[in-house]
């Protein structure tokens, strides 16, 4: 036996808008193609890649430079051969 509502209790919203389906499109024209995304992500990653690096570099030298002027002050670190080495590596 089937479910079936009371008569009594309304199954529907007399206020509601009543839905229709949208009429599907055709993907072929937007179809993806592997070779156009892999030259998108390689035009993304150069130009963006050069700004982290700097970005990057600026950053580690706020860590560092405080860091090395501590130590030079506290303990007697030697400057110069320290960034010297700092260079090099």
């Amino acid at each position: 036996m089937a479910y079936q509502n009371p008569p009594s209790i309304q199954t529907s919203d007399p206020e509601a808008h009543e839905i229709t389906p949208t009429p599907t499109t055709n993907h072929s024209a937007t179809s993806f193609k592997p070779k156009d995304a892999v030259q998108t992500l390689k035009k993304n990653l150069v130009f963006r890649s050069k700004w982290a690096e700097i970005n990057g570099a600026m950053g580690d030298l706020g860590t560092y430079i405080p860091i090395v002027l501590a130590l030079t002050l506290a303990k007697d670190l030697n400057l110069g051969t320290t960034l010297i080495f700092n260079g090099i590596f």
